[in-house]
């Protein structure tokens, strides 16, 4: 098992922007980083968020490569479906061969049972290197999450979720790159507005003969992936910044946001049923060829019986 202590400054980047994070690598039978040909550390995560199938070992997502070159290291992907997450990750730690990050997310119950396993040696003491942790210290102390994460002897086995006053969007605009072959919008590099994606989606509407932006989980759904376009929150939310709370109909982004979706209607890009469109239609249209653009997490792709020749990309 690899001691993450050899490989910490390395990946820090990479786990203080992710979720609930386990670092592995606290015990006396670890062995030295293994290092690949080109001289990178190789990092093994292995991932409990729950998904439909097991994907590649190697990581080829643009996300991927980018923290490979950023930190130099090789990334190895030990996924797992769903149902075999406890009995997989069970099987590790009695075999003594857990990877060098553990991804998972949970409450505080989680956190306990994490922290019992850090006493027994299976996790790396995140407080014995907070020097190298600069910025996640401050976070820690400026949001009291301390209390959330440390055991009674103030051991840290873990990365707490991280929290931000701004407006994040965890999903991203996804779309049928196959369908634009040829076209004007080919190189995705270029579409980096909102009206670049307004042209796109008439586009591929036109092509499809069908509206391309279908998005699931209804108004909710809705509002919750798309207003981040706009820099909108779809809920009212509290600006430190102005030490006020805010409402998406005080914002004056907001009328062009709702001219926008009255355009995107008006020449059938958005499907009429955007407002109350359940996940399992929404699944149907896309794997059928009826819609070529969603708002989401790119795996979600990859959860679903989508044609494998649809070549979806962020």
């Amino acid at each position: 098992m690899v001691k993450l202590n050899k490989v910490l400054k390395g990946s820090v980047a990479f786990l203080s922007a992710s979720l609930l994070l386990a670092a592995c690598g606290n015990n006396a039978n670890s062995k030295p980083a293994e290092k690949t040909a080109d001289g990178k550390t190789k990092i093994s995560f292995l991932s409990t968020w729950q998904i439909n199938d097991v994907r590649p070992p190697k990581d080829e997502t643009l996300v991927g490569q980018w923290l490979e070159e950023q930190l130099g290291i090789d990334i190895d992907l030990v996924t797992i479906p769903g149902e075999g997450v406890s009995s997989k990750v069970n099987s590790l730690i009695t075999s003594n061969q857990l990877p060098t990050v553990l991804l998972t997310t949970g409450d505080k119950s989680d956190i306990a049972g994490i922290n019992k396993l850090g006493k027994q040696g299976a996790f790396l003491d995140l407080s014995q290197h907070m020097d190298k942790l600069p910025n996640y210290k401050k976070y820690l102390e400026k949001n009291n999450a301390l209390a959330q994460i440390e055991d009674d002897e103030k051991h840290i086995y873990a990365f707490t979720k991280f929290f931000t006053d701004e407006n994040i969007m965890y999903t991203t605009p996804i779309l049928r790159k196959d369908l634009l072959v040829g076209s004007e919008f080919e190189d995705l590099s270029k579409i980096k507005t909102v009206d670049d994606y307004t042209k796109v989606l008439k586009y591929l509407t036109e092509k499809q003969g069908s509206p391309a932006f279908i998005q699931r989980n209804g108004y909710e759904g809705f509002m919750k992936r798309v207003t981040p376009l706009w820099n909108l929150s779809h809920r009212t939310y509290y600006d430190y910044e102005s030490d006020s709370y805010k409402h998406p109909v005080e914002q004056p982004q907001l009328k062009q946001f709702v001219e926008w979706l009255k355009e995107l209607r008006k020449d059938n890009v958005l499907h009429p049923d955007w407002a109350v469109m359940k996940d399992e239609t929404w699944e149907g249209l896309l794997a059928s060829n009826k819609g070529s653009f969603t708002v989401d997490r790119m795996n979600i792709i990859g959860d679903n019986n989508f044609d494998k020749s649809f070549d979806w990309q962020p």
